[in-house]
């Protein structure tokens, strides 16, 4: 069905006589839109009749709070206090069963339009970061969120009323570039810079704030072991996705 999540008439015929909603905050740039968006789903779902809601956000939100950095002047609250807004709406909402998804970063980050995005060196095989040597980033798999989500609709009662952040492996950055030139045949390299040199290399203010909180901060969900303990799926490892997606690693395409 094509529609406009802004549209309350487009979200009631969409989500009409549905038994479950699957839910990504959508609204561009502007975050308290993507939250208005997310209020009009859930109360559509809640009284179209829907029994569970499936919501995806971020891992760590309430330690994204109060992160300042003065040298990129950027902030991550907006886009913090979007989605846990989203999330005590889901919560608060009614629904007999609900289930938050929240995963670190994507493995999709070093791909397509994302990757010369965040990383504008990589097509010369350069992945220099504001990342420190020694700080290790969580990653998941775009796919793993799909496999999660599936899994909740189809276990309700087990899934019910959990948050789940999910992820898979911590990786430095320099054992990022190693996968990457093992699995291509390229060769990759990390150098960490100094905001100001990130600015200069054309990587985004926010882009820049998020690699500094990595150092400081950083996820801390439950890894590939225990996810697989915890609720039967096992994410994918770095190595296992690049070398699932070497193609659009080689051309800089998006995966489909």
């Amino acid at each position: 069905m094509v529609g406009d999540l802004a549209e309350p008439d487009d979200v009631r015929r969409a989500v009409d006589g549905a038994d479950a909603v699957f839910a990504v905050p959508v609204g561009g740039p502007d975050e308290a839109k993507k939250a208005r968006n997310g209020r009009l789903l859930i109360e559509a779902a809640r009284e179209s009749g829907a029994r569970h809601f499936v919501q995806t956000t971020v891992a760590a939100l309430p330690a994204h709070l109060g992160f300042g950095d003065p040298g990129t002047g950027y902030s991550f609250e907006p886009y913090t206090r979007a989605r846990l807004e989203i999330e005590e709406t889901v919560r608060a909402a009614g629904f007999r069963h609900w289930t938050i998804l929240q995963p670190v970063a994507f493995m999709e980050n070093f791909t397509g339009d994302k990757a010369r995005f965040m990383y504008p060196g990589m097509a010369s095989g350069r992945l220099d970061s504001a990342h420190h040597s020694d700080a290790r980033v969580q990653y998941i798999a775009t796919r793993d969120v799909a496999a999660f989500a599936v899994t909740a609709l189809e276990n309700p009662e087990r899934f019910t009323h959990h948050d789940i952040e999910l992820a898979s492996q911590a990786l430095t950055m320099g054992e990022i570039a190693a996968v990457l030139g093992e699995e291509t045949g390229r060769s990759y390299t990390h150098r960490t810079l100094t905001p100001a040199e990130a600015a200069d290399a054309g990587i985004h203010a926010g882009i820049v704030h998020s690699h500094l909180w990595d150092n400081r901060i950083g996820y801390h969900a439950p890894l590939a072991d225990d996810q697989e303990k915890q609720w039967g799926i096992r994410p994918l490892t770095f190595r296992d996705w690049a070398r699932a997606n070497h193609q659009h690693l080689s051309s800089g395409q998006d995966p489909r």
